[in-house]
């Protein structure tokens, strides 16, 4: 029944929120809630502008930070969901699931890529980007970071038989 009232009202909540944004194109958070009710919507481009706009605005506004990050995912948008996601965590360190789920989305777009033989420059790159997060946060124990290092090993080795 709840989700059908906030259904019902969330078209109201986007014209006064885009109202807002228009009058205090500053505050960031009217942008975070407009972001928030756009994402809602499925409208995941101005969902994400918005929200990363709360960012600029607000540097610490780490849910902002996170939140676009997770459109970014929904988008597949990798290395944008990157970027805000360790922007997130940086901010907050207690935001380790963002840092995680970025994380795994990386590497299983990096081992489906390797399965048919097509993984991306960037794609190594954002796996490089991974690693070094993982050891600047001293998080050498990690899991994830084990499957970062094994990949980047197997890269190193199918490029040396290149």
């Amino acid at each position: 029944a709840a989700e059908g009232v906030y259904g019902r009202h969330i078209g109201e909540a986007k014209n006064v929120l885009q109202h807002f944004v228009r009058a205090r194109p500053n505050w960031a958070g009217a942008h975070f809630w407009l972001g928030r009710v756009l994402e809602k919507q499925g409208i995941y481009d101005a969902s994400a502008e918005h929200l990363e706009k709360a960012v600029e605005l607000n540097p610490v506004m780490y849910e902002a930070a996170s939140r676009a990050a997770q459109v970014h995912l929904k988008q597949e948008n990798w290395s944008s969901a990157l970027r805000c996601g360790i922007l997130a965590w940086t901010v907050n360190k207690s935001l380790t699931g963002i840092r995680d789920r970025v994380s795994e989305a990386v590497i299983d777009l990096i081992k489906n890529g390797l399965k048919q033989e097509n993984v991306s420059s960037q794609c190594w790159e954002l796996l490089e980007t991974l690693d070094v997060l993982f050891q600047r946060e001293e998080l050498q124990e990690h899991s994830l970071r084990s499957e970062v290092r094994e990949l980047l090993a197997q890269r190193k080795v199918s490029d040396f038989k290149s």
